[in-house]
């Protein structure tokens, strides 16, 4: 019994990890932040922008932000949401901006945590940085440090705490958009350590969500968690000093290995400043989860070594991949086709099938016209999933046989949009903005050149007197 209380309960840190995260990102502010980590905020957040495009108007968005808006009938002021004219309270624009940068899976990765950083920090920080009306040099720095704060958390949450099923994208996400939004607002150090306990207890999702719109409401939540968590501290509100490393605390409520955990997240923390990690953020080119992105990439490859197998019989397929999607129901073996868009964003068979059956992936083809498509159930069939110990996460091994063809083989070393080998450049980003407008947002005349200036307001954002002309743009590009 005491051997295992001793491995749930984590040691005494002196000052507590939510001081040391206050400490740090308020020593970060004072410094500055490099500037070539404010451009690579910059990619970031027109990632997170194209990201939020391709879901802005799909159902779930609808959805919420009609309920959303049926709750801020009368507020003056507020903010505004990517893709929308809905003026609406911070909090709930915050909920909405974060859960639509998600939604379609298609935000960036940070692989070593398992964290979609930008979503929840990006989602808070739009809306809080319009209606404080701060600088956009200030809501780059709150960006770039809330996004380096939540990996720094992940860090010492992964791998147990999501092998056991929890989102860390959600749970770390609202610390990161609280201390983001803590900055502009100028807590000191004592409210924005409150801050970082409040997000801690209010933000939290679950990887069975996956597959469902409730993917997408967690890291929402946690945007929401960051500005609420700022304004109540800043009023007075209080939180458990030791809300990370206590008994009771986050790391022993959802690690294996409490006192592990905390020793990584305190090294982690450490070196918040002299390792800066969003270089190394993942930016996708598919819409659909990371651990399709390497299968992909590689059926993709195969296609335009040889183009003839989009027409060949196929006789058997595999695909290696990591051996920790065992334990992760959308990277299993599948009977019966999908039966909703978001089952097929989250079926490795299924994206497989589709890149061999029509060469090309794109969000329109997890629609049902293709769901039901014989040629694609075929394929998706004869698929088959292996779970390898040597395959890292990004990487993946395909081998495929056809009638006549013989057998070919690829290996995806890196999935396409890792830096520094394999980046998106900024070309493919801005192609990636204006394509998921195109294909998602209602058109109107004048919105290829609002999506033009969309671009030059996020490249100008560290010259910008405010963030107010982006989030204008962005709601004059809705279409509504």
């Amino acid at each position: 019994m005491e051997q295992e209380q001793s491995s749930r309960v984590a040691p005494a840190v002196a000052p507590g990890l939510s001081r040391h995260l206050a400490e740090r990102a308020l020593a970060l502010r004072a410094r500055g932040v490099p500037p070539e980590i404010l451009a690579a905020t910059k990619r970031a957040i027109m990632n997170a922008l194209g990201a939020a495009a391709l879901g802005s108007h799909r159902s779930a968005m609808t959805a919420a932000i009609g309920y959303a808006s049926d709750q801020s009938v009368g507020i003056s002021g507020g903010a505004l949401i990517p893709w929308h004219s809905d003026r609406l309270s911070v909090a709930d624009a915050a909920f909405i901006t974060g859960a639509m940068i998600h939604l379609e899976d298609f935000d960036d990765s940070y692989f070593a945590c398992r964290i979609h950083p930008t979503a929840a920090v990006c989602g808070a920080l739009l809306p809080f940085a319009y209606d404080a009306k701060c600088t956009g040099q200030q809501f780059l720095e709150a960006v770039s440090i809330g996004t380096e704060v939540e990996i720094a958390v992940g860090l010492g949450l992964v791998p147990t705490a999501y092998d056991r099923g929890f989102h860390l994208t959600s749970v770390a996400g609202g610390v990161g958009a609280a201390v983001g939004c803590g900055l502009i607002q100028g807590l000191g150090v004592d409210k924005l350590e409150a801050a970082i306990g409040i997000a801690l207890g209010s933000s939290v999702g679950y990887t069975v969500m996956f597959g469902s719109d409730m993917k997408a409401y967690g890291v929402g939540n946690a945007a929401r968690a960051g500005v609420v968590a700022v304004g109540l501290a800043a009023r007075g509100f209080t939180s458990a000093p030791d809300a990370i490393e206590g008994l009771g605390g986050v790391v022993s409520a959802i690690c294996d290995d409490a006192n592990d955990a905390v020793a990584r997240m305190t090294a982690a923390i450490g070196e918040l400043g002299t390792t800066w990690r969003i270089p190394g953020i993942v930016l996708k080119r598919w819409p659909t989860g990371h651990g399709m992105h390497a299968p992909l990439d590689a059926a993709e490859r195969m296609i335009r070594r040889r183009p003839e197998l989009l027409t060949a019989r196929l006789t058997n397929v595999v695909i290696s991949v990591p051996s920790w999607f065992a334990g992760m129901k959308w990277a299993q073996d599948k009977v019966d086709a999908p039966a909703s868009y978001l089952d097929a964003k989250f079926d490795i068979p299924y994206c497989v099938a589709i890149m061999l059956a029509y060469g090309e992936f794109r969000a329109s083809y997890l629609y049902e016209q293709f769901r039901s498509d014989p040629r694609v159930d075929e394929i998706r069939k004869l698929i088959r999933i292996v779970f390898d110990p040597a395959i890292a996460l990004g990487q993946a091994r395909f081998e495929i046989e056809a009638d006549g063809l013989g057998s070919e083989s690829e290996f995806v070393e890196r999935c396409k949009g890792s830096p520094p080998d394999v980046p998106l450049t900024d070309k493919d980003l801005e192609e990636k903005l204006r394509s998921s407008v195109l294909e998602s947002v209602p058109a109107t005349s004048a919105q290829k050149s609002t999506v033009d200036r969309i671009i030059q307001a996020v490249a100008g954002l560290d010259s910008a007197s405010q963030t107010t002309e982006l989030s204008e743009l962005l709601a004059m590009a809705g279409g509504q």
